[in-house]
């Protein structure tokens, strides 16, 4: 198990690790936006973010592991001015959190010494629904993750695959390459591109320093019924480049600290009308330096 206690401030999670590998969590959100008329909306307290993850071993043979896992995300945004346009639904954010709800199954099958297949299957929710688990359909988000891996040597490992997203934004298929090389004990680098790339320094066995950028893109449903404008129902969607340095610091037994600063090169946020009383319209985020401190608990090794 790994619980992460975010402090308030804007910015992403700590980064998740699955098979030495690095994926982005929660995005930050934008530090102002304006929609099309022009009526700023702007955040007076940043993102709160809280995660849970869990992860444990069905089969753990030498010759094939099957891992289950579960992650509960919840973000929060606040904002102290809100103009006419738009009004129920920045209120709407305001007031609920956003929940992300996944179920992980990842299967690893090694070929011989040097050759190994991964697959990870996701299937999630992702809304303003109450409670932890919403398990309506529209809320629904199916990704799928299929890679072939060569270890050269214990310094050398490189892997060709694809990605697959299904959600009530989009269906998307990507190709996606692993590359994680160590250039000698405190160096490395790891990445899955075209998705991540960063560089390592492990400055002692339980302090890591990471350097590097990431694509993010999140997706929200947004639905709730509203007094004037009746059934509101919208997809949001959010993309952006984040340059960043973290370090991570473990303590004596199951505690440890995660920093990370950087900056966010936000692409796009729109909002994608779902029903007939809502009007698809696009916002335009403020690109922004972030900062994070949490916690974290997790077994030691």
């Amino acid at each position: 198990m790994r619980v992460v206690i975010v402090f308030p401030a804007s910015g992403i999670n700590p980064p998740e690790r699955v098979w030495k590998y690095r994926t982005a969590k929660t995005a930050p959100a934008p530090t102002g936006l304006k929609n099309p008329a022009g009526s700023a909306v702007q955040r007076d307290q940043p993102q709160r973010a809280v995660s849970d993850e869990y992860q444990g071993a069905l089969v753990n043979n030498t010759d094939f592991k099957m891992l289950v896992g579960a992650k509960f995300v919840r973000d929060q945004y606040h904002f102290k001015r809100v103009g006419n346009d738009y009004r129920p639904l920045f209120n709407q954010l305001d007031q609920h959190s956003l929940k992300n709800t996944s179920f992980d199954l990842i299967m690893i099958k090694p070929l011989n010494e040097r050759h190994y297949g991964v697959v990870r299957l996701k299937y999630g929710f992702a809304g303003n629904f109450r409670g932890p688990f919403n398990f309506d359909k529209k809320n629904r988000v199916i990704s799928m993750m299929a890679f072939f891996a060569s270890k050269k040597d214990e310094d050398h490992e490189w892997g060709a695959g694809f990605t697959f997203l299904q959600s009530f934004r989009r269906t998307i298929v990507l190709p996606v390459f692993v590359w994680n090389r160590n250039f000698s004990d405190k160096w490395g680098m790891e990445s899955i591109l075209p998705l991540n790339f960063f560089m390592r320094y492990n400055h002692t066995p339980r302090r890591l320093f990471l350097g590097g950028i990431e694509y993010m893109s999140q997706s929200y449903r947004v639905s709730f019924a509203d007094a004037l404008q009746g059934e509101q129902d919208y997809a949001l969607n959010h993309s952006a480049i984040i340059a960043s340095i973290s370090a991570e610091q473990r303590f004596a037994g199951w505690l440890g600290v995660y920093v990370k600063v950087g900056y966010q090169k936000n692409f796009a946020t729109d909002f994608r009308s779902k029903s007939t009383n809502t009007a698809t319209f696009d916002a335009e985020p403020t690109d922004t330096p972030f900062f994070r401190v949490g916690l974290f608990v997790t077994k030691p090794k």
